[in-house]
């Protein structure tokens, strides 16, 4: 049995309209001499150092490579060293670059965040780091040093707070990922939860390419017992909550079968009478998961899962794509740490090749689970090559884009994006559609996969856009139900959840 009403009643509640736009920009910021990252003043960091050796590494191979953490990988009983886990963490979401703006830094990160706000923070969970003590670490990621918040062997407690799954127990360390309400709640209010997961996408995918670099592999794992890993790293799931765990090691064989049971709330109609100001922990309730009990609904869950992708043309006028880009030349560390959002862009028209190329590395980024629900959909500015206009891409069916309609709709998009003179100006835009009638089977916790999802894509847009001297920046700020439409996304169940923009910066 699968429930999915928490999912839908929050993303309708949390759809912005004209007259919420109106009010947003005139909240105040937070106090602008805080920087978002934790205190931990009374306890000594260990430092890090920033090791960037990945002579063999290749970004596109990495890609290649990393595209399997939605089928699970069984973890060898093996050590990791700390000079590894050093360069994980700064490749994940170490600040990269720090520059002086008159007497402020600013600190910019390996992934991108909506206002700077970067509300996602992780913690590593030692099993079996060579030279560290066992115990919870936080990752203090602008002095680049482990915080120790407690001592301990805790791997099997992260075991049995994810239902007992066997492939994940030799983990040399697991990375937990939660993200602070408050730090983007200024701004995006309540809608701000569909930020904070996908920028905890960004940070997955950032997280996948650079084990992927050290030949180490990672178990995305978004079942867990919410409430007891909360617990177990200190953090209250009121302003601070858990969002995924990552199983990073070496890998020693692909997962055959694996199962588990999880229970879930019962919910009924008369439940939602949420307050507009508790959206965000309503939800987060709602498709938080539980050890199975009579008053709760069970799922049992079989992994792997494994659904192909339905992805056919409608019947529209079909271009087929050039070829992409095959070398790169750049490493996955050299690609991450030159990674930058665009802040706007010269009206000048990209090569049909490079969008060709980004496309196809978006598109090669699984599902988490393994069980597809996206649509890409595109607005060509200016793309030689191409005319311009609204298509869909469709990159099961031989590398196609499909014609929507034809005509230059800068000025719609940009409408539709809170009249932001960035996505005027971009010479293209690709956004992203999930079919939520297809990640019912996760529950309420298949809206929070989607946008892990779509944060890495975004974030495999960004990297390979970069890489390709090109200007990327990520929008999750639109019209909700008039984007559908300019889109021409017409199932009920189907909706535009983020995308990136593309030009010369």
């Amino acid at each position: 049995m699968r429930q999915f009403k928490s999912a839908r009643f929050y993303h309708e509640s949390t759809k912005y309209t004209y007259s919420d736009i109106k009010n947003i920009y005139q909240e105040d910021p937070p106090d602008s001499k805080s920087l978002p990252v934790k205190n931990y003043s009374d306890t000594p960091g260990i430092p890090l150092e920033k090791k960037l050796t990945d002579p063999q590494s290749s970004f596109i191979k990495d890609l290649k490579n990393s595209q399997h953490f939605n089928r699970f990988d069984i973890i060898k009983d093996s050590a990791v060293s700390l000079d590894t886990v050093s360069q994980l963490l700064y490749l994940t979401n170490g600040v990269t670059l720090v520059k002086d703006y008159g007497a402020k830094k600013v600190y910019f990160r390996a992934a991108p965040s909506a206002s700077a706000s970067y509300p996602i923070e992780i913690y590593v969970v030692n099993n079996n780091i060579h030279g560290l003590d066992k115990g919870i670490f936080y990752y203090h990621p602008l002095l680049h040093e482990l915080i120790m918040i407690r001592q301990g062997d805790f791997a099997e407690n992260i075991k049995q707070y994810c239902f007992g799954l066997s492939f994940i127990e030799n983990s040399p360390l697991f990375l937990i990922l939660t993200s602070v309400d408050s730090r983007n709640s200024w701004r995006y209010r309540q809608r701000s939860f569909r930020y904070s997961m996908m920028e905890g996408g960004y940070i997955a995918e950032n997280l996948a390419l650079a084990a992927s670099s050290m030949q180490l592999t990672v178990n995305l794992v978004g079942d867990f017992v919410d409430q007891q890993v909360n617990a177990l790293v200190g953090i209250s799931g009121s302003d601070e909550r858990t969002l995924l765990i990552a199983s990073v090691g070496v890998p020693a064989e692909k997962l055959n079968d694996e199962t588990y049971t999880f229970g879930m709330q019962k919910e009924e109609e008369t439940s939602f009478q949420w307050k507009p100001d508790q959206l965000s922990n309503q939800f987060y309730a709602g498709s938080s998961h539980y050890y199975p009990a009579e008053n709760l609904v069970q799922v049992n869950v079989a992994l792997p899962y494994a659904k192909e992708p339905r992805d056919q043309p409608e019947g529209g006028e079909t271009i087929l794509l050039p070829e992409i880009v095959q070398d790169l030349q750049l490493s996955t560390a050299q690609v991450i740490k030159n990674r930058r959002s665009s802040h706007n862009f010269a009206r000048i028209s990209i090569e049909i090749r490079d969008l060709a190329s980004v496309l196809a590395f978006m598109s090669r980024i699984p599902a988490m689970y393994g069980y597809p629900a996206y649509k890409f959909h595109l607005v060509v500015n200016a793309v030689e090559g191409l005319v311009n206009g609204v298509y869909r891409y469709h990159a099961a069916n031989k590398h196609k884009l499909e014609m929507v309609k034809k005509g230059t709709f800068r000025g719609d998009l940009s409408y539709l994006t809170l009249a932001q003179d960035t996505v005027f100006n971009c010479s293209a835009a690709v956004f992203i559609s999930v079919k939520f009638d297809d990640i019912e089977i996760f529950s309420n916790r298949g809206y929070r996969y989607a946008h892990f999802n779509v944060g890495m894509l975004s974030e495999a847009a960004y990297l390979a856009g970069n890489a390709l001297n090109l200007g990327v920046r990520g929008i999750a700020n639109f019209f909700d139900d008039e984007i559908n439409s300019f889109f021409k996304v017409q199932n009920p169940g189907e909706n535009i959840l983020g995308g990136v923009i593309l030009g010369r910066s």
